[in-house]
């Protein structure tokens, strides 16, 4: 297996079409005065840079500023007397005019903490009426310091809130657990999209994925979208068989299959399937065809929801005539009952420095860490550049 592989923040390949809403994170940093501060709930380190959380007696986020080997200052911060349940936030200030729907708006975060801990991002929009927030899905930041990407899908269903919007917020909530998080830097991106998206078809990086697609900006491989499908209810599937165009189930040593039901809503067809009959399976995979070859930069979106929590470990299989390898280059993935897209990007530079001349084809791997009774796909999208 193969660790400790960082994510490229690809979407700052695009840095020079999108518009940056905030000053530099580590130009702000050098020119603050943080040194060991117990900051008391929403204190701005600078302008436009706020730490909250929910006020209570000995409570309190301590901010320091340090410094790499290199000299680069990254900023500190650690809950005190907080429940470990809880969370604190870091929020930025945006300028409302420059958000529009139909947009995708992305924070950029490199960062490391000691114990594992969840954050997730959200898009806060104030008017005279009050304020609502979109968010991201959750991520889990942890020893390994690396860069992670929260886009937040802005769909025409949220216009009148970005056209009366006064001021915004972009905000990252974190998970207490009294652990030290670093954060190296962080940069706000929007991506305004090209072509109109159906508020149900909206879905973050998904979408700005098919956005890119469509502009032949990246090569697709595998399955984009579902967009049609057959009429199909409970039928039996055997290991290997087919949920979707180029998408395998796979399980070991079950005695029933699971089954396979299409539901259509609206202009979306949704993947339901009845794992059940196979909650004794001794392994279960998704499995995704890639193609015969690899370019520099993968990026997948996966759009669904599970009758249980359950985690997924993606990786890249490469299928050779002796055998295949794993090579889990992407984080974990955490489903719920809540219809979440989970999106991510990784460079795959170390792949194919490997080399191998023997490769037939490559495949995406979803490998199932629990059983839930079943799982809904709405959407699972694969590109390269």
């Amino acid at each position: 297996m193969m660790s400790n592989v960082q994510a490229l923040p690809t979407l700052e390949r695009y840095a020079a079409e999108s518009k940056k809403d905030e000053a530099s994170f580590i130009a702000s940093l050098n020119n603050a005065d943080v040194g060991g501060r117990a900051l008391t709930k929403g204190s701005p380190l600078w302008p436009g840079f706020h730490v909250t959380f929910e006020a209570k007696k000995g409570v309190c986020v301590s901010a320091d500023k340090r410094r790499a080997p290199s000299g680069r200052p990254f900023l500190s911060l650690t809950a005190i007397n907080m429940d470990r349940s809880g969370w604190y936030a870091v929020e930025f200030d945006l300028e409302p005019r420059n958000i529009t729907d139909n947009s995708v708006v992305i924070l950029i975060l490199e960062a490391q903490c000691r114990e594992t801990v969840s954050s997730f991002a959200a898009l806060r929009m104030f008017d005279k009426s009050g304020w609502v927030d979109i968010a991201s899905m959750e991520i889990d930041i942890n020893a390994d310091r690396s860069v992670r990407t929260f886009p937040i899908g802005i769909s025409p269903a949220w216009r009148s809130k970005c056209v009366n919007a006064e001021r915004a917020r972009l905000i990252l909530f974190i998970e207490a657990k009294q652990s030290i998080i670093n954060i190296f830097d962080a940069r706000i991106q929007i991506e305004r999209l090209s072509s109109s998206i159906s508020d149900e078809r909206f879905s973050g990086l998904g979408a700005l994925l098919l956005d890119r697609l469509s502009q032949n900006h990246s090569r697709t491989v595998g399955i984009a979208t579902w967009t049609e499908g057959p009429d199909v209810k409970n039928l039996p599937l055997k290991s290997y068989e087919e949920v979707g165009p180029g998408l395998k189930i796979a399980f070991g040593n079950a005695a029933l299959a699971p089954k396979l039901t299409i539901l259509r809503e609206g202009e979306i067809f949704r993947r339901s399937l009845d794992l059940s009959p196979i909650a004794d399976a001794d392994w279960l995979t998704l499995e995704l065809d890639i193609g015969v070859s690899l370019l520099t930069i993968g990026a997948f979106a996966l759009r669904a929801t599970v009758s249980s929590p359950t985690t997924l470990s993606p990786a890249i299989r490469v299928v050779s005539a002796r055998g295949h390898v794993d090579y889990e280059i992407f984080d974990k993935i955490h489903l719920s009952s809540d219809l979440t897209t989970y999106a991510q990007s990784m460079s795959l530079s170390s792949l194919l420095e490997k080399g191998d001349p023997s490769a037939e084809r490559y495949q995406l791997i979803f490998f199932f860490d629990g059983r839930p009774e079943t799982l809904q796909i709405e959407e699972l999208i694969f590109s390269m550049e």
